[in-house]
């Protein structure tokens, strides 16, 4: 961690310290929750698509349930509905 980003996280008492791996993985995070392209996004993180997949894809699995969450509060609806899968076609 540089001597700068070492010094205000004593000074703040930041706990635990910031390291370079959480603002790259926080990055990544808010990244794909903003929509951006996971193939964009392993390239700036010089890593492959399978490895953002296998570590974020719940990102998207959570994203589309607090979707379905929001719609029924804002719905006035007591219950919520799990996402309907998308037809079959033949």
């Amino acid at each position: 961690m540089p001597v700068n980003l070492r010094w205000y996280a004593k000074k703040l008492e930041v706990k635990p310290a910031p390291t370079a791996y959480g603002f790259r993985h926080s990055y990544a995070t808010d990244w794909l929750l903003n929509g951006g392209s996971i193939k964009v996004l392993a390239d700036m993180l010089g890593t492959s698509v399978s490895m953002i997949e296998r570590h974020y894809g719940h990102l998207m699995v959570d994203k589309d349930r607090m979707h379905v969450i929001m719609e029924t509060v804002m719905a006035g609806r007591d219950s919520v509905e799990e996402p309907k899968a998308a037809p079959v076609r033949t």
